[in-house]
Formats: C-alpha cells, structure tokens, sequence
C-alpha cells in the first residue's frame, strides 16, 4: 500500500522542474515546433494538424445536421416503416444540436488558425497542488 501512494506521490510531484524540452515531448512538438512558437508563430506541422482536425470537425457537422434533418423530415413525413408517432423526432434533433455543437467548435478552430501566431508566455513553471479548495505554488527548488 506504501509503494502505491509512494508512486502517487512522485507522479504529482515530480522532483524537478520539466525542461521546454520535456514539454516538447509531452505535446508532440519537435524543435521547429518549439522554435516557432516560442517566435510568437504557428509551425508548418502544427498548422497542418489543426486543420486536418479542424476538417473533421466541419465534416462531423455536415453528416449529423444533415441526418438530423433527414431524419425529422422523414419522421414527420411518414417516410420511416416504424410508426413513432412524432416520439423519434427527438433523435433527429439531437443529431442537428450535435452538429450546431460541432459547428461551433471548429469555428472556434478556424479563428484561432487564421492569425497563424500563438500566445508567448516568458517566466517559469512552478507545480501547483491542490489543497482542498485552494491551489498553492510551490517551488521546485527546494
């Protein structure tokens, strides 16, 4: 039981102060990745991830608000073999706030792949532990 919260612990709180090239690896970045962004700049690998993710999210949209109204046309209409009376109108409907929802997300993409630049933060990391309901900082060089 020991060894447990003993590896707890060191995994909350790590020892030392992750370098920028361990965050490198934590989030998939390699040199020119870092290089541009801490240039203030989106690098050419990261802009082409963000937009293929950003097409899924347009073609998620796309699919579902068009299901969603297929299928509501189709149940009001008398299309469907199942008669539901209007009771499976919901499905369609969750299926059109799926992809408003979608919609909505991958314009948020959009508008932050436009500028091509990302925030730059200068300082240091410090490891926060949460005590209760409040966070304290403490630092690592002890």
């Amino acid at each position: 039981m020991a060894q447990y919260f003993g590896r707890v612990e060191a995994f909350e709180g790590p020892a030392a102060q992750p370098s920028p090239e361990d965050l490198g690896k934590i989030f998939h970045f390699d040199d020119a990745d870092l290089d541009a962004n801490r240039a203030g700049l989106l690098s050419a690998s990261q802009r082409t991830r963000l937009w293929r993710q950003d097409m899924l999210k347009i073609l998620g949209a796309a699919v579902c608000l068009v299901a969603g109204s297929v299928y509501n046309i189709g149940e009001l209409a008398g299309w469907l073999p199942i008669p539901t009376h209007g009771r499976g109108a919901f499905l369609g409907i969750a299926l059109i706030l799926l992809g408003l929802v979608l919609a909505v997300w991958s314009a948020e993409t959009w508008l932050d792949l436009t500028p091509g630049s990302v925030l730059v933060a200068n300082g240091y990391l410090y490891y926060l532990r949460r005590t209760r309901t409040v966070l304290s900082v403490e630092s690592l060089q002890k």
